[in-house]
């Protein structure tokens, strides 16, 4: 059962990402993202795009030219998230399972013994 607030919600027209009415909304978000984390940093900021925006705006803000990230990839996003990591200069040890299957853990470590990184990215 949904509440009559949540089912007035999925009622009204969707709001497109460069939408202009989607603004006061990305402000307000902001506020409360700068409460949530504790800062005062008017740079917080929710982004207004497609999850390919999100991932993207994460790696890039994450990822140096050079740095290593493993990846756990078992379908298309993973595959995805491996490309704009190269794309941001970084240097990408993609582990990879059929789609659909899980990749397994001891994939990972085995990996990170090898060559430590500065981060692990999987898509669940």
């Amino acid at each position: 059962m949904l509440p009559p607030s949540v089912q007035a919600a999925l009622s009204r027209p969707l709001v497109g990402h460069m939408d202009p009415t989607l603004v006061p909304m990305l402000e307000a978000i902001s506020a409360r993202l700068r409460q949530t984390f504790q800062t005062s940093n008017e740079l917080t900021l929710a982004v207004s795009g497609t999850g390919t925006a999100g991932m993207e705006a994460c790696l890039d803000h994450t990822l140096a030219p050079g740095d290593h990230i493993v990846v756990a990839a078992a379908g298309y996003f993973a595959l995805r998230i491996a490309e704009l990591a190269r794309r941001a200069g970084a240097e990408v040890t993609l582990i990879e399972a059929p789609w659909g299957q899980a990749v397994d853990p001891s994939d990972v470590e085995r990996a990170l013994a090898q060559s430590p990184a500065r981060a692990v990215a999987a898509v669940h």
